[in-house]
This record gives C-alpha cells, structure tokens and sequence, in this order.
C-alpha cells in the first residue's frame, strides 16, 4: 500500500496520554518504575535502566530524534561488559558445559545407580522428585 503510513509519520500527531513532563501520572509511574526496577535488579542489569531511559526521553521529541535515542541506548547496552559477561555466562558457557567442557581429560563419565537424600525439605524433596523421575 503506497499511501501506508505509521501514526506518528501523520503531521500533528500526539502520544495518547500527552507528554510525560506535562502529565501529572506520567512523572510519578517513571519515578516508581525506576524504584520497582532497581529492588528487583539491584542496579546490576543496565538494559532495564537503559530501557526505561530510553522511552522517558524518546517520547518527549519527535520520532526521528527517538529513534536516534534508542540507537544510542541500545549501543551503550550491547556495549556494556555486563552484557558481555552475560552472553559468554548463560549463552556460550552453557553450549560448552552441555558438551562435557569441564570434564577433565582421562576421567570417564560417572553413572549412579542409588543415591540418597538426606532431608525431606523443599531442596531434599526436589532432589529426591528429580533423582525418581531418572529411575535412579
């Protein structure tokens, strides 16, 4: 469709619920989007921050200048050593762990054949529930 066009490419056009510097709930759901972020995060995890930054400031100016802003975000995200770390941790470590990688050289796999759990609590009980399901 040639004559396609986005919303926010129309002349005129606002962001339902206005602005968030002019609206009165836009600023308190930044401010406690920030607070609920960091309890959870605990500042350790930068693409979150990175995130909600990026919305806060790219909604107040125009699209072009927004997505110039989200570029600049997600750069200084992909860019980060804790972005890094979490890809060689969760992404590449783990290919290589599934394969055996840390198993030293010369030692055979071990297999078990009984096992036993000492204590019935909630680790105890999943140990026990995951060692059955094996028929170990």
């Amino acid at each position: 469709n040639p004559k396609a066009q986005a919303p926010w490419d129309e002349k005129g056009f606002k962001v339902p619920g206005g602005v968030v510097h002019r609206s009165p709930g836009a600023g308190q759901v930044a401010t406690m989007s920030n607070a609920m972020l960091m309890a959870k995060t605990y500042g350790n995890y930068p693409a979150q921050k990175n995130i909600l930054s990026c919305i806060y400031e790219g909604i107040q100016v125009p699209i072009d200048a927004g997505l110039r802003i989200e570029t600049r975000y997600f750069i200084n995200t992909q860019q980060r050593p804790e972005a890094k770390a979490m890809i060689r941790s969760l992404f590449l470590s783990m290919q290589e762990l599934s394969k055996g990688g840390n198993r030293p050289a010369g030692h055979p796999k071990t297999e078990f054949k009984k096992i036993a759990v000492v204590g019935a609590g909630l680790m105890g009980a999943g140990i026990a529930y995951v060692q059955a399901k094996a028929g170990i």
